[in-house]
């Protein structure tokens, strides 16, 4: 990046910081390129004016005016159409000191323009008046030369000759406007597409601009995808833990079952023995004393295998009811419909609060 560039940037931010609107920033850029430095932006910048007065002090400063044309064009008490009559005033030839005597007339803007006009009328009716200059000159030579009869050829070629010679200057005078209108419309063309130039810069720094807007929501974007995917992790990490808790109570309980089934004789005292692993799962729950005796016998008696145990265990962390969950052990379902039972009564149970 050049230094015009970091230069330009740098007065942009300023006053972009200040909080200028975005049309004064988009003059203000222009101007920089134009070649502006910061201490004459500032000039209309810091100043409390509008748009349209900004405006016309940047001109001012492109043409280079200097501070004293600057204060009568953009004088305090004049309105815009009064700063802009004036400024053409002047772009037109008019001495300063007349413009300021106009402006200070106290007159609207189309009786500034009038006077103008008149003025100028005036001027043109007196250079009208006056006598051409080959004209002067040529009544100056007849005066000087001493006319007679005798050498009237030479005098007539001399004469001849003079008007040839003015003849010339005035074709001369004639490419001169021709080159200077040419330049005047190369102008207003380079001018143009300075304008189209600035557009585009423009343009090219607001599409940066969105484009770091999406690279930063982009990025929150991704930590947020990261963010989810750990507490993914984790949770996973959680259920396989419950998975392998759930597994060793169920080989109590199975055991539990298997001594039971043993001897007909001894299924009172093995059950009295074994039935500690079972009561063991709900004690580790908080289950009340008198509902942990009642749900003991229930799943003693039910003959539930291990995925189904892992499915009432899973009841009772979320909240079920030991109605509900009577429900579920006496109904003989499979641990699938198990879970599906189980997730609608959570469902219900949060719904009535």
């Amino acid at each position: 990046m050049g230094s015009d560039t970091r230069d330009k940037n740098m007065i942009i931010q300023g006053f972009r910081n200040r909080g200028v609107s975005k049309e004064v920033l988009e003059l203000i850029s222009d101007d920089a390129d134009y070649g502006l430095t910061r201490e004459q932006i500032a000039r209309y910048a810091d100043k409390n004016m509008d748009f349209a007065h900004m405006k016309i002090c940047s001109k001012c400063l492109r043409n280079n005016y200097d501070d004293e044309v600057i204060k009568v064009i953009v004088a305090d008490g004049l309105s815009i159409s009064q700063m802009e009559m004036a400024l053409e005033f002047y772009e037109k030839g008019v001495p300063i000191e007349a413009v300021k005597k106009i402006t200070q007339s106290g007159e609207k803007a189309v009786t500034m323009k009038k006077l103008y006009e008149d003025s100028l009328a005036e001027g043109n009716k007196f250079e009208h008046d006056r006598e051409p200059e080959y004209v002067t000159k040529i009544i100056k030579y007849l005066e000087r030369m001493n006319v007679n009869l005798s050498n009237a050829d030479k005098r007539f070629t001399e004469v001849e000759d003079v008007l040839r010679t003015l003849l010339d200057n005035n074709e001369g005078q004639q490419d001169f406007d021709r080159i200077l209108k040419e330049n005047q419309e190369k102008d207003v063309l380079l001018s143009e597409k300075q304008d189209e130039i600035n557009k585009a810069y423009s343009q090219a720094t607001e599409n940066s601009r969105e484009r770091e807007v999406l690279r930063k929501e982009n990025k929150k974007l991704r930590e947020k995808i990261s963010e989810l995917e750990e507490k993914y992790s984790k949770k996973k990490k959680s259920d396989t833990e419950v998975i392998e808790v759930s597994k060793k109570e169920s080989s109590e309980v199975d055991n539990l079952n298997r001594h039971i089934r043993i001897d007909g004789n001894n299924i009172e005292r093995k059950e009295t023995v074994n039935s500690r692993g079972a009561i063991s799962i709900f004690t580790k729950l908080a289950i009340k004393t008198k509902s942990r005796r009642n749900l003991v016998k229930l799943v003693i008696e039910g003959e539930l295998d291990k995925n189904q145990l892992i499915q009432i265990k899973s009841a009772i962390e979320k909240g079920l009811t030991e109605s509900q969950l009577e429900e579920i052990i006496n109904g003989r379902i499979s641990a699938e419909r198990m879970k599906e039972i189980i997730e609608i009564a959570e469902l219900e149970n949060s719904m009535n609060g």
